[in-house]
């Protein structure tokens, strides 16, 4: 039933969307109103103030819930059928670093598409036949919550790792890549969008003075830390088995999660299956 401490502007955000249009200026502020305003979950706030009234607190918590259990499923389903024996833990563990962060918060839905992306990239077959359904996907994510701008780094990451071990550039993928990228700018605040998200992450004053973006050293749950053990443990042992784009992409993660603890739980949907 854990409420985010955002959820008040969010839904009064949604309430001033519906009535009167997107805002493009803080609404909230009294000395600077003209300042430019980037709602980069806007249709979530939206849905928000459509459905809280018929749900309530109780039925948003199900539903988010709902979201967290299916990117715990997701990421479990990118685990090859032979080695799934071995998920206990990693699960066990996963379940609850997501448990520690999951509340009625449009970041959840970010896990949801996260991990919807990694059956696509990561899934033996899948991408061939469902490639192309990533610039929908990136379009639906660019309009619900920031988050995308990670999906964006890991599609370039993994057609970069593909290029090399092609050991030519892939027309294909570049073409998909920039569709994808394009994509992300079908919102109402276009590139201004990009803008904000460069601003939240180079912004140091975030890292120390509002709590989920400070490094992982404050967030002393032993859930995280066990797991970053164990997985590295096993990482290290196999790596020259596993996918290059896995290492890379689990360590760019592992680097972001104890730079940010809003990273935390993108981490734990990587570990997972590469830990497995």
């Amino acid at each position: 039933m854990f409420i985010d401490p955002d959820f008040g502007w969010h839904l009064k955000v949604g309430e001033l969307i519906l009535s009167s249009g997107i805002p493009v200026t803080d609404p909230f502020s009294y000395t600077m109103p003209s300042y430019p305003f980037v709602d980069h979950e806007w249709f979530v706030d939206m849905i928000f103030a459509g459905v809280f009234p018929l749900i309530g607190q109780t039925g948003l918590a199900f539903l988010f819930a709902l979201f967290a259990i299916s990117s715990l499923i997701i990421s479990f389903v990118t685990i090859p059928k032979k080695a799934r024996v071995f998920a206990l833990v990693p699960v066990f563990l996963t379940g609850m670093g997501l448990s520690l962060a999951v509340g009625v918060r449009p970041q959840v839905i970010t896990w949801v598409f996260f991990t919807g992306l990694l059956v696509i990239l990561r899934v033996p077959g899948v991408f061939e036949r469902w490639r192309w359904i990533l610039p929908i996907l990136f379009f639906a994510w660019a309009n619900l919550h920031g988050g995308f701008a990670v999906g964006i780094a890991a599609l370039l990451l993994a057609f970069i790792v593909r290029s090399m071990q092609a050991k030519r550039i892939l027309w294909k993928d570049s073409f998909l890549f920039i569709f994808c990228l394009a994509t992300t700018f079908a919102t109402p605040y276009h590139v201004h969008l990009w803008r904000e998200i460069w601003m939240s992450m180079s912004d140091g004053h975030l890292r120390w003075t509002i709590q989920e973006w400070m490094p992982a050293f404050f967030f002393p749950k032993m859930t995280l830390w066990a797991f970053i053990v164990l997985s590295l443990f096993f990482v290290w042992k196999a790596h020259k088995k596993l996918l290059l784009f896995d290492v890379l992409l689990f360590a760019g993660l592992l680097i972001g999660a104890l730079s940010s603890i809003r990273h935390i739980p993108l981490w734990f949907l990587i570990a997972l299956p590469v830990t497995t």
